[in-house]
């Protein structure tokens, strides 16, 4: 312990002080894009980038505590904030879907979620009496890498039209599909907001609060796509879409307007817009048409200009996605092994059994 203390407040050169607030820049960029995610009254993000600064500057120079074990600990508590953002964003989620239920749902069923819900914190709490530091470390920090690359309709959709050639529609085969073109309108409907033709329509509505800081937070109640039978035409052909359970990602929005507690925004689906959408297609007596794909379960329409733009950016997000799990991944095995100071060294064993790490141990 007491060779812990002397590296803590070892005194530092000014090299490493400075590089230490250089450093803490880069990781105010986790902060920021992690905490805004998680914590949504937290606001402006960029404020990261002054205080962490600040910070380590004021730790070395009034308590005179080394930059790096600064850094150390930024990134520690960055974990933590992260395990606890997780837990409270999965619990309000799971809260909201149980608010948004149909009223048509049984009570045998709302409650069942109600006990899975339970289960889980259950769980959770379970985990810290028998299991070790290490195990929940690692266990935290595996779910959260894995969330980055989990899997949903809108990743789905990215991934598949980074892969699959772009069919013409005049040649195209039956099954899973990449098509783009512009859209026709076969029968037009009224939208919600303004009673505007067209071919389809995404719908959302956003509870209105007020944050911490005074400015206004949304969270969404509904959001519900509707949509007609179109034409689709690439210049080679003509095919139906059969619009049944489509969805739709990045339509721009059109209309928007606010009462006193909630938000009402539309996207609107016209003619004549170029999209790229993906599905399956199908024929039945000598009809094609392209309907929802069950088995990848995908049925999906964006615009051309907005798809492209996501391609240009995509190298950039992997790269960073990449590196803010390896991150992780090392300062999970920072945090399981044991670390002896000698002098100016200081030694990570890693123990597999990690038995030393256990609760019970950390608070005797």
């Amino acid at each position: 312990m007491q060779e812990l203390t002397q590296f803590i407040f070892k005194e530092s050169q000014l090299p490493e002080l400075i590089f230490a607030v250089i450093f803490s820049l880069g990781v105010a960029l986790f902060y920021s894009v992690i905490i805004s995610s998680l914590y949504k009254e937290f606001k402006p993000a960029w404020l990261f980038f002054a205080l962490l600064p600040l910070f380590v500057i004021v730790s070395n120079i009034l308590f005179n505590i080394h930059p790096f074990v600064v850094i150390l600990f930024l990134f520690l508590l960055l974990v933590l904030l992260t395990i606890i953002g997780g837990i409270l964003k999965g619990v309000k989620s799971s809260i909201d879907g149980i608010k948004k239920r149909s009223k048509k749902e049984t009570l045998p069923k709302i409650f069942l979620d109600i006990i899975k819900n339970l289960i889980l914190v259950a769980a959770f709490i379970a985990a810290f009496i028998y299991f070790d530091t290490a195990t929940i470390i690692v266990i935290f920090v595996l779910l959260f890498v894995i969330k980055l690359f989990s899997s949903s309709n809108t990743k789905n959709f990215l991934n598949l039209q980074a892969s699959l050639p772009t069919s013409k529609i005049k040649s195209m085969a039956m099954g899973l599909v990449e098509v783009s073109g512009h859209t026709i309108m076969q029968e037009p409907m009224l939208s919600r907001i303004g009673k505007k033709e067209c071919i389809g329509y995404q719908y959302k509505i956003e509870q209105k609060s007020k944050g911490r800081d005074g400015k206004t937070d949304y969270s969404t109640i509904s959001n519900e796509v509707v949509c007609n039978n179109f034409l689709l035409d690439d210049g080679t052909g003509q095919v139906e879409i059969v619009a049944d359970a489509i969805d739709f990602l990045w339509i721009e929005e059109t209309d928007s307007y606010s009462s006193a507690s909630k938000r009402y925004t539309q996207y609107l689906l016209t003619d004549n817009q170029s999209i790229i959408l993906i599905g399956k297609a199908n024929s039945d007596a000598n009809r094609i048409f392209i309907e929802k794909e069950p088995i990848k379960n995908i049925f999906m329409l964006a615009p051309n200009n907005s798809v492209g733009r996501w391609n240009r950016n995509k190298p950039l997000l992997n790269n960073f996605l990449v590196y803010l799990a390896i991150v992780f991944l090392i300062i999970a095995f920072i945090l399981i092994s044991e670390i002896n100071v000698d002098g100016d060294t200081i030694n990570l064993n890693f123990n597999l059994s990690w038995d030393s790490l256990s609760i019970t141990k950390l608070f005797e």
